[in-house]
C-alpha cells in the first residue's frame, strides 16, 4: 500500500526503515512503534488447523485489544485464514467487533452483567454462563440470549463446579429464553510437562458435556483446548479450540512445540541522544547506576508508559546493529538509557529493537513475568503498523497529513 510520505525535514515525521528494505511511514508523530505481521496471524491460525484437522473450529481469541497487537486488523486477519469464532473478555470489546462490521460469532469469555443481555442479542453476541444465579438473573431478562456454560473443571475461577450446580442451571435455562448453544472448560495447567492435571480437567469436561448434550436435547458447541492443549493435548480439541497467545506467534510455554508460529509483534524505537560520559557519571533516577568506565550512552524515547516495564531497569536490554546495549538506571515513564559503547558510531536516529521473537520470552523471564503481559502493556500511545507482504496496509492511529 503506497502513502504520500508525511512531514518535512524540519518535522518530526520521518520513514522507517527496516532491515528489508521495506519503506514504513509512522501513523503518528513518534519514533516508538510496533510492527505487526498479519501475515504472521495468518500463518499461525493455519498453523492451528494443522493441529485440529478440518472438523474443529477455531476460536480467535482477540480480548485485551489482541493482546496489545489490534482487535480489528487480528479479528480481520484471522477470519480471513479460516477461524470461524472471535473469542473476547468483556462486551465492550464484542461491540467493538460488531461496530467495525466483523459478523463472525464472538463469545464474551467473561462475566457480563444480565442488565446487559439485550444489548448483546440485539448485536447477536453470545455470552458465557458463569454461575446459577447468574443463570437465573440472565432468564429473568427474558432476552433470548445464546450463551455458553462456563465449567470449572480445576481453575477455581468462573463456572460451575458440582453436578447439582449443573442441574440447577439446566433446569433454569430450559424453563427460560435463554439459548444454551455451547459449553466449555479452561484448562488451568495444560502448558505444564505433567499433563494428569489437565487430563483430570478433560475427564470431568467430558461427562458434563455429555450430561448437557442428553439434557438440551440439540447439538452444543463443546470446547476446552488453549494454545498449548492445541499442541499438546489432541483429545482436547472437541468441537472448537480456542488459539490465544499463539495466534501472536508465542509459544504459551518453554518446552510447548511451537509447530513453526511466527511471532507477529515487534517493538521499535530510535536513538534520541549519543554522549560519552566518565567513570563515575550517575545515571537517571536514583542514581541506581554509576559508570565504571567511559561509557557511551543513548537516550532512547520510551519508557514504561509505552509497555518497557519499569521492572527491567538495570536489568533488560535493547538490540542496535544486532548488538545487546544494556539498559542504564531506571527506566522513565517516556524515556531510557542504554548503555552503547559496542556499538561504534552510533547515530542519532538509528532504530533500535525492542521487542522482537528473541528478546521477548528473554525480557519477559528477566522482568519476572509472561510475554502475555509484556505484549498486552504496549500502550496505545505506540502506533501501530500492519503489514501484509512486507507492506503498509493499516495503521493505528490513521497517519496524519
Amino acid at each position: 500500500m503506497s502513502r504520500e510520505p508525511i512531514g518535512t525535514a524540519a518535522g518530526p515525521a520521518a520513514d522507517c526503515t527496516r532491515e528489508t528494505g521495506v519503506q514504513l511511514q509512522l501513523p503518528a508523530y513518534r519514533e516508538t512503534w510496533a510492527e505487526i505481521d498479519l501475515d504472521a496471524i495468518a500463518h499461525n491460525v493455519r498453523c492451528a488447523r494443522l493441529q485440529t484437522g478440518e472438523g474443529v473450529q477455531v476460536m480467535a481469541v482477540v480480548k485485551a485489544n489482541a493482546y496489545g497487537h489490534g482487535a480489528l486488523p487480528v479479528a480481520r486477519a484471522s477470519l480471513a485464514a479460516g477461524a470461524s469464532w472471535l473469542g473476547v473478555a468483556t462486551l465492550d470489546e464484542a461491540l467493538q467487533l460488531r461496530q467495525a462490521g466483523i459478523a463472525a460469532p464472538v463469545l464474551v469469555l467473561g462475566y457480563v452483567d444480565p442488565r446487559w443481555a439485550a444489548v448483546a442479542v440485539r448485536h447477536q453476541v453470545t455470552l458465557s454462563v458463569v454461575s446459577v444465579e447468574h443463570a437465573q438473573a440472565l432468564s429473568a431478562t427474558g432476552e433470548p440470549v445464546c450463551v455458553h456454560l462456563k465449567l470449572d473443571t480445576g481453575m477455581g475461577r468462573l463456572g460451575v463446579r458440582t453436578d447439582q450446580e449443573l442441574t440447577a442451571i439446566c433446569q433454569i435455562l430450559q424453563s427460560s429464553r435463554v439459548q444454551l448453544t455451547g459449553a466449555f472448560t479452561h484448562f488451568a495447567q495444560a502448558d505444564a510437562a505433567d499433563k494428569s492435571h489437565a487430563r483430570r480437567q478433560l475427564q470431568q469436561a467430558r461427562v458434563w458435556f455429555a450430561a448437557l448434550q442428553a439434557r438440551s436435547g440439540q447439538r452444543l458447541t463443546c470446547h476446552s483446548a488453549n494454545s498449548a492443549a492445541i499442541f499438546r493435548l489432541p483429545e482436547s480439541h472437541l468441537d472448537m479450540v480456542r488459539l490465544g497467545i499463539s495466534l501472536y506467534g508465542v509459544a504459551p510455554a518453554d518446552d510447548v512445540p511451537n509447530a513453526g508460529l511466527r511471532q507477529a509483534l515487534r517493538l521499535y524505537t530510535r536513538v534520541a541522544m549519543v554522549k560519552r560520559v566518565p567513570a563515575g557519571t550517575e545515571i537517571g533516577y536514583g542514581s541506581t547506576f554509576v559508570t565504571t568506565q567511559t561509557t557511551v550512552v543513548a537516550t532512547l524515547p520510551i519508557g514504561y508508559a509505552d509497555g518497557l516495564p519499569r521492572v527491567l531497569s538495570n536489568r533488560g536490554y535493547v538490540q542496535i546493529r544486532g548488538q545487546r546495549c544494556p539498559i542504564l538506571g531506571r527506566v522513565c515513564m517516556d524515556q531510557v538509557m542504554v548503555d552503547v559503547s559496542g556499538v561504534p558510531g552510533i547515530q542519532v536516529g538509528e532504530r533500535v529493537t525492542v521487542y522482537d521473537e528473541t528478546s521477548l520470552p528473554e525480557l519477559s523471564e528477566l522482568a519476572g513475568t509472561i510475554p502475555y503481559e509484556l505484549l498486552c502493556a504496549v500502550s496505545p500511545r505506540v502506533p501501530r503498523l500492519y503489514l501484509q507482504a512486507g507492506d503498509v496496509v493499516a495503521s493505528s492511529p490513521p497517519v496524519w497529513g
